[in-house]
C-alpha cells in the first residue's frame, strides 16, 4: 500500500523538486520509503514518484519506481495471488531479485502485456511506462478500491493517488467544476470519472487508460465490468450447494488477505459482514486476531456492545474506543486534509478514529465492505420497490408530489406532521415523482432534488449522475441485479471505498476488503435473487453462513449502519460553524450559492425541519474544503 505520483510534459522540464514535493505530499500513504525517476521519451519528460508502505517484501530492493527492460512501474495496492503468478513466470524463465508483488506485476506485464491485469486478484492502481512501445499506461482494480486521479492539460498529463499531490504541479489550475459541486451537494460525494476540479478525473474501476506518447493519443477501455458479472446465466444450485461454494470462496478471499509480513487486524462492527469475516479470519489465522471497534456515548448510534459480544464469542483480542461529541468535533478541521475533495459521508469521523486506534497496534486491517452490494443488504433494496408500488402508481401522483414539494413547511397546516416525519414525507414525494422502479431506487440516494439544487446554486449545471446515465439503457434479468450493480459502480466505489481508503491511509494503515474478491463477487452476482432477499429478509445466504460461526441469537438485531449523530451536532456544537459558513458577505464574495435560499434552509432546520440536516452538513463540508484548498477567507 503506497502513494504514487507523476507527470508527462511535452513542452517543459522541471527540477527534481517538483516530483519530490508531489510524492512527499503523500507521505501518510507511504511513510517507509521514497523514490523517483525522470525519463526522456521523444519530446516528453516523464517523472514517476512513489511513497512506500512496506507490507509484503520488506527488503530495501522493493523501492519504487522499479525498472526492468525499459519498463518502469509505480504501484499502489496489493496483488494477493502474486505468488502463483510468480511461479508461472519462473517456469517461463523469469528470475526475481525481491520478494515484492511489485516485481511480479512488472514482469507479468513484460510477459503478457496489458492482458496481465486480468490475472491479478487484488486492489491496485498501477502506472507503467513502457519506453520500448512508447506507452504510458494507467490501470485500476475492478472495484476501485485504490484511487487514481489524472489531470489532462494542453501539454501533457499529471497524475497521483490523491488530488493533494496533483495540485502541487506548476501547470495545475484550481478551478472548481460546477457540475461536480452540484453532484456533491446532491449525493454527498463526487462520482467517477469526475472530480471537484475541471479537466481532472478519477480513472474508472476495471479500466485501462493508455497514452501513446509519440502519437499523443489517449485510449481507454474496460477490462472488467460489474454489469457483465450480473448478466451471466444464473446458477442452478440448492441452498446447501450455494452455502458450500460461498464458504469456500469467502475462506479463500480472507486467507489471501491475511498474508503479510506485518501484524494484521480486523474492523469489527458486530454486523453480519464483519462478524463473518472476523470468524473466518480467526479460523484461518494461527495467531490471536486483534479486532477494533468505535463506541458512541450516544446510545442511538452505539454498536460497540454488539461487536464486543461477537469478539467474546470468537475469542479475539478486542479493543473498543468510546468517544464523545468533543472527540468528533475536534477532528472536523482534519477532514479537508484527509479527503482532499468534498466528501460528506456521516461516518467519516468514526472511521478516522477506528483507523487511528488500529494503526497503533497493526499495519494491516481487514474490513467487510461490499457485503451489502453482493447480497442485497441495504434496506433501500426492499424499500424502493415497496415505496414505488405503494406511491408511485397512484393517479395524479406526479402532479401531487410536485405540489407537496413546493409547499413552504412554515405555512403548511401539516407542518407538525412533516417535522415529525420529514424524511418519510420527502421520500414518498420523491417516489411519487419516479416514472419507474429504477428512478424510485435512484431517488433513495439523493439529499435533494434537482429543483432544490437549482435553487441553491447561482449557476445551473444539471448534467446528472454519470453512473445513472451509463445504466439508463442497461439490461438486467432482475431489478435487484440492477440495484446491486449500480451501487457497486457508484455508492460502493465513490463513497464507501473512498471513506475507508483515505481514513486508513491517513495513519499509514492498509485496509483490505475480503468480500471484494472478484471471484466471490462473480459467484454472488450469478446467484438467484432468493439467495439474497428471501421473504423480505436481506442477505439471506450470508446470514446462514454466519450462523455457522456465530449464534443466531447474538447476530439478530435491526441493521444500524456505521454513522454519526450529525443532526445533533448541527443543532449544538456545529451551529457556530454553520453561521460562519453561511455568513451573507462571505457567500456573496464566494459567488457559488444563493444566500437567501441557504438561509431559508438554515431557518427551517433550526425550527425543527430535520430533513435539511443532510444539505447543511454537505454545505458545511464543502465550505471547510473550500477554506482549506481554495482560499482562506472565512
Amino acid at each position: 500500500m503506497c502513494g504514487l505520483v507523476g507527470y508527462l510534459d511535452f513542452q517543459s522540464t522541471y527540477s527534481d523538486g517538483v516530483i519530490k514535493e508531489m510524492a512527499n505530499s503523500l507521505s501518510h500513504r507511504g511513510p517507509d520509503d521514497y523514490g523517483h525517476t525522470i525519463h526522456k521519451l521523444g519530446d516528453a519528460e516523464i517523472a514517476l514518484g512513489h511513497r512506500r508502505l512496506s507490507i509484503v517484501g520488506l527488503d530495501p530492493n522493493g523501492v519504487q519506481p522499479m525498472n526492468f527492460n525499459e519498463i518502469s512501474i509505480v504501484y499502489n495496492g496489493e496483488v494477493y495471488n502474486f505468488a502463483e503468478i510468480k511461479r508461472e513466470l519462473e517456469k517461463s524463465g523469469y528470475t526475481f531479485q525481491t520478494l515484492t508483488d511489485t516485481e511480479v506485476i512488472l514482469k507479468a506485464y513484460h510477459n503478457w502485456g496489458e492482458a496481465a491485469i486480468s490475472r491479478f486478484n487484488g486492489m491496485f492502481s498501477i502506472v507503467i511506462l513502457d519506453r520500448t512501445k512508447g506507452l504510458l499506461l494507467f490501470m485500476r482494480d475492478r472495484f476501485g478500491v485504490k484511487p487514481l486521479y489524472y489531470h489532462i492539460h494542453s501539454d501533457g498529463i499529471i497524475f497521483g493517488s490523491e488530488l493533494k499531490s496533483i495540485v502541487l504541479h506548476p501547470k495545475f489550475k484550481k478551478e472548481i467544476d460546477q457540475s461536480s459541486l452540484r453532484l456533491f451537494l446532491q449525493y454527498g460525494y463526487i462520482p467517477q470519472p469526475l472530480s471537484i476540479y475541471k479537466a481532472t478525473n478519477k480513472l474508472e474501476p476495471g479500466t485501462i487508460l493508455e497514452l501513446d506518447v509519440v502519437g499523443r493519443e489517449y485510449k481507454k477501455r474496460r477490462y472488467w465490468d460489474s454489469k457483465n458479472a450480473f448478466n451471466k446465466e444464473k446458477l442452478d444450485l440448492t441452498e446447501e450447494e450455494a452455502l458450500e461454494q460461498l464458504e469456500r470462496l469467502t475462506r479463500s478471499a480472507v486467507n489471501y488477505r491475511l498474508k503479510a509480513d506485518v501484524p494484521v487486524g480486523m474492523f469489527l462492527s458486530g454486523g453480519y459482514d464483519s462478524s463473518l469475516v472476523t470468524a473466518l479470519a480467526k479460523a484461518e489465522s494461527s495467531q490471536r486476531l486483534q479486532t477494533f471497534t468505535i463506541g458512541f456515548e450516544n446510545q442511538r448510534y452505539n454498536e460497540a456492545f454488539h461487536a464486543e459480544k461477537v469478539a467474546s464469542h470468537l475469542g479475539t483480542d478486542h479493543s473498543t474506543l468510546y468517544c464523545s461529541n468533543k472527540d468528533f468535533i475536534d477532528l472536523l478541521p482534519l477532514l479537508p486534509q484527509v479527503w482532499d475533495e468534498p466528501f460528506s459521508d456521516n461516518s467519516i469521523i468514526p472511521t478516522l478514529l477506528v483507523s487511528k486506534l488500529a494503526s497503533e497496534r497493526v499495519k494491516v486491517c481487514l474490513s467487510a465492505d461490499g457485503g451489502d452490494e453482493l447480497f442485497g443488504g441495504y434496506n433501500k433494496y426492499t424499500q424502493s420497490l415497496k415505496f414505488y408500488q405503494l406511491f408511485g402508481q397512484l393517479p395524479f401522483n406526479r402532479q401531487l408530489a410536485k405540489a407537496l414539494l413546493r409547499i413552504d413547511p412554515e405555512k403548511l397546516y401539516l407542518e407538525k406532521l412533516i417535522h415529525k416525519f420529514p424524511q418519510k414525507y420527502y421520500r414518498a414525494c420523491q417516489i411519487m415523482l419516479a416514472g419507474n422502479e429504477r428512478e424510485a431506487f435512484q431517488n433513495f440516494h439523493q439529499y435533494a432534488t434537482d429543483s432544490h439544487i437549482d435553487a441553491l446554486m447561482l449557476e445551473s449545471h444539471s448534467t446528472g449522475h454519470p453512473m445513472y446515465s451509463d445504466y439508463a439503457n442497461s439490461e438486467f434479468e432482475t431489478h435487484l441485479d440492477y440495484m446491486l450493480s449500480l451501487d457497486t459502480d457508484s455508492y460502493l466505489c465513490d463513497q464507501i471505498l473512498v471513506k475507508v481508503d483515505r481514513a486508513t491511509m491517513n495513519y499509514g494503515l492498509e485496509g483490505r476488503e475480503p468480500l471484494l474478491d472478484y471471484r466471490l463477487f462473480e459467484f454472488a452476482a450469478q446467484l438467484p435473487d432468493k439467495f439474497k432477499i428471501n421473504n423480505n429478509s436481506t442477505k439471506h445466504i450470508l446470514k446462514l453462513l454466519t450462523h455457522k460461526y456465530v449464534p443466531k441469537q447474538i447476530m439478530e438485531r435491526p441493521k444500524m449502519g456505521f454513522s454519526s449523530p450529525v443532526e445533533e451536532w448541527l443543532m449544538t456544537d456545529l451551529r457556530s460553524q454553520i453561521d460562519l459558513c453561511l455568513e451573507k458577505g462571505f457567500l456573496q464574495k464566494q459567488g457559488l450559492f444563493n444566500h437567501e435560499y441557504l438561509h431559508r434552509i438554515k431557518r427551517e432546520f433550526y425550527s425543527g425541519y430535520s430533513r435539511h440536516s443532510g444539505m447543511l452538513w454537505n454545505v458545511l463540508i464543502f465550505q471547510l474544503w473550500y477554506r482549506h484548498w481554495i482560499q482562506d477567507i472565512m
